[in-house]
């Protein structure tokens, strides 16, 4: 292979392995022996090529209106902040954000480290009655990107969405934006449900992500 643009050769990079890529391909989309198959071509029709997998269909719970939560008391922040050991990594200027999940469950992001071009949060459910309210970490069905620990979720340049009960985390590898992870999840009731994911491992100016997952919300 030689890369062109004009009259002009860009380089020449090397193919060894693509045919083990494009047979793997076709493996996992099921079109080995197929008139559609990339390389493992056969005698077999459109027809014979397996359907895709339905995507996953997830049921988003609403999320009640009124009056927004209570603020944390200092006392339930010091709690807080122990808990999730953020203690030393928010700053001055800076306050967990509240939302509301139902009647008595509260969706507390809690700032925790910041850089150039990223900001950490640890996702928090709080309960109970404003002042003696009780913290434990969002649940979620899939690990959002970044994680502390097995037990302690970690999302980056998060936003709550609760028209939607949706909840983003948008990580980027470099400041321009050209790699990284995004995830999308859905409040069900219960935990996060991942309904979009994307991603971009090599930093080479390369504006679209390629989604690693999808699923179906429905109210």
């Amino acid at each position: 292979m030689t890369v062109r643009a004009g009259s002009k050769s860009w380089g020449t990079p090397s193919l060894a392995g693509s045919a083990a890529a494009l047979r793997y391909m076709d493996a996992r989309q099921g079109r080995a022996g197929t008139m559609t198959a990339l390389v493992a071509t056969g005698p077999l029709g459109p027809a014979a090529v397996k359907p895709a997998p339905a995507a996953p269909r997830i049921r988003r719970a609403p999320v009640p209106n009124g009056a927004a939560p209570a603020p944390l008391w200092r006392e339930e922040l010091a709690k807080l902040l122990t808990f999730t050991r953020c203690t030393g990594e928010i700053r001055s200027d800076q306050s967990p954000q509240l939302h509301r999940l139902s009647k008595t469950e509260t969706l507390v992001l809690v700032p925790c480290g910041s850089g150039a071009y990223n900001a950490t949060s640890v996702p928090v459910i709080a309960s109970g009655i404003a002042g003696r309210r009780s913290f434990r970490f969002a649940p979620f069905d899939a690990a959002p990107g970044w994680l502390g620990d097995d037990t302690h979720p970690t999302l980056v340049n998060v936003g709550w969405t609760p028209e939607k009960s949706r909840l983003d985390s948008f990580a980027k590898g470099r400041g321009i934006g050209d790699c990284g992870g995004s995830e999308a999840y859905v409040w069900d009731g219960t935990r996060f449900r991942l309904v979009e994911a994307t991603s971009m491992g090599e930093c080479r100016g390369v504006w679209h992500w390629i989604p690693t997952w999808t699923a179906q919300v429905a109210d």
